[in-house]
């Protein structure tokens, strides 16, 4: 489960995220490089939407 951030290893860089919730509503968006601050969200089940530019990403995390 994440606390404050979520950690991204193996993209160097700065890349454009987006978090879901589990309905598919984007609860945030923005550019970070190597973690995202998730500390505003409330617990539950978020789907982190990764865009390096070449390859987009959807992983499941749990807000603790």
């Amino acid at each position: 489960p994440a606390g404050d951030f979520v950690f991204v290893n193996g993209i160097d860089g700065e890349f454009n995220y987006e978090i879901l919730d589990i309905d598919g509503k984007i609860q945030t968006a923005g550019t970070a490089s190597k973690s995202i601050n998730v500390a505003l969200l409330p617990k539950g089940l978020y789907i982190v939407r990764i865009k390096d530019g070449i390859l987009t990403r959807n992983l499941r995390f749990i807000k603790d």
